[in-house]
């Protein structure tokens, strides 16, 4: 297999060379790579895409990964880039993954991982995540270690929220003290 990365995220031509089966490895391989399943803390991840119709199928895919392997997704849905980066710090989140191929043509795809605090990703960590992907999936948790993708942040499910809810204070918090 030759190096995934690129100069920001992998890219591909989507259901090509970005395939759902790529992108649940990626998810997998990302949770194993930047989290401690030993971590006394809930392990979280905020997953945000743009609107290109292969966005929803990879999103689906990377969430399979992450929950599979015990993190939560946040689902942000569709925003800019640097929001998924912001939204990773703000959250205290563990890793950020943005589904997005930026300018490039329409037909193509891209997953850009963040690490803590919404950074990019150095060399060597890129290197362990390729790593994992190439090594397969490991012994992964089962019952109530597999986690959720409970939470979609964009304006529209912040309104229909808004009406279910009686307050604020009766919201999940996913922000870490």
């Amino acid at each position: 297999m030759g190096r995934l990365f690129g100069t920001d995220g992998v890219r591909g031509v989507a259901n090509l060379e970005l395939t759902a089966e790529l992108a649940l490895a990626l998810g997998t391989a990302a949770a194993r790579g930047l989290t401690s399943p030993n971590s006394a803390r809930r392990r979280v991840a905020v997953v945000g895409r743009d609107p290109r119709a292969s966005g929803e199928m990879l999103e689906a895919a990377v969430i399979a990964g992450l929950t599979s392997e015990g993190v939560d997704a946040l689902r942000a849905g569709v925003l800019p880039t640097p929001a998924v980066a912001y939204l990773t710090s703000a959250y205290d989140a563990d890793f950020g993954v943005m589904i997005s191929a930026s300018h490039n043509p329409m037909p193509d795809n891209g997953i850009k991982i963040f690490g803590p605090g919404g950074h990019k990703l150095d060399d060597a960590t890129e290197d362990r995540i390729e790593d994992l992907v190439a090594a397969g999936p490991g012994l992964r948790p089962v019952g109530s270690g597999i986690m959720r993708a409970p939470w979609t942040a964009g304006p529209r499910a912040r309104r229909r929220r808004a009406g279910r809810h009686a307050s604020a204070a009766s919201r999940p918090s996913y922000r870490r003290r």
